[in-house]
């Protein structure tokens, strides 16, 4: 089946560009700043420390399907991507290869100007459809799966999410496939929330919010108002909130991490994340 939940990613590819030994895909539950928070840790990662011939890749997708398994089938869709080509995935749609023959999509690949304008509006806007995007896909399929490093980022939402259930089956899963986890519970707010401010005191006081992180507002849960609070922002985290909250406290945030879960084991039923376990794996020397 053709591949059509992959975007394009945040950032703007820069060239120049040196081709990594090894990427991380990483295919990550939220859309908005788990997003950011990745696309900056590459975008700042010399400073940082992670090695050049690594590059992170949050997938992105072009729908709002959500939830542990959603996130898995993502990342699925991103590796089985790899092993064919653009005109292999474009020639599945039956329809488009009835009405228009592969040659008409070849020629659309290769210099879409040959084509009439008839033509080349119905396989735009048939792949518009479907969600298919041509140059991502293309870039997607001339990396090296074999070198590289399939993630998924999710979060637990809370003791009594009826998600829980299908996060459990999707860790069997990643195992099987040698896919790595990362985990924040209740969510990744919480790590965020570590890289400036670790909230014991908090806890203690209120431990059923946190484990549970109910809704307290239209925009808010529990940890992401308390993270909104101490770090000023909301979901979208700026270039400056980066630069001034997370980019110089990472080590704080690994450190803090260990005053809480911060194994794949523990996370799944403890407050905590095992994003301690992302950073050993960038910061791996190759």
């Amino acid at each position: 089946m053709i591949a059509n939940r992959l975007s394009n990613n945040a950032f703007e590819r820069k060239e120049p560009f040196r081709e990594p030994k090894k990427i991380i895909w990483l295919s990550v539950e939220g859309t908005v700043t788990e997003i950011n928070y990745f696309n900056f840790i590459e975008k700042y990662k010399e400073q940082i420390g992670i090695d050049a011939t690594i590059r992170i890749e949050p997938l992105r997708k072009s729908d709002t399907h959500a939830g542990p398994a959603a996130v898995l089938e993502l990342l699925e869709e991103c590796e089985s991507t790899m092993k064919t080509t653009v005109l292999e995935d474009i020639c599945e749609l039956k329809e488009l290869v009835n009405n228009l023959g592969n040659e008409k999509i070849k020629q659309y690949l290769t210099d879409k100007n040959k084509l009439t304008l008839d033509e080349r509006e119905i396989i735009t806007r048939t792949l518009k459809d479907v969600k298919y995007d041509v140059e991502y896909q293309k870039y997607i399929k001339n990396c090296n799966a074999e070198e590289d490093c399939f993630c998924i980022v999710v979060d637990t939402e809370g003791k009594d999410n009826p998600s829980r259930k299908d996060l459990y089956k999707v860790i069997d899963k990643c195992k099987n496939k040698g896919y790595k986890c990362f985990i924040s519970n209740p969510c990744f707010e919480f790590f965020l929330l570590l890289h400036t401010y670790n909230p014991k005191k908090e806890y203690e006081e209120n431990k059923e919010n946190f484990i549970n992180n109910p809704k307290i507002s239209k925009v808010h849960t529990y940890v992401s108002d308390l993270l909104s609070k101490k770090n000023h922002h909301n979901k979208t985290i700026s270039n400056t909130a980066f630069q001034e909250s997370y980019l110089p406290n990472i080590k704080n945030a690994l450190k803090s991490s260990k005053d809480w879960a911060y194994t794949l084991e523990t996370v799944k039923n403890d407050v905590g994340s095992n994003m301690i376990d992302f950073f050993n794996l960038v910061f791996e020397k190759k």
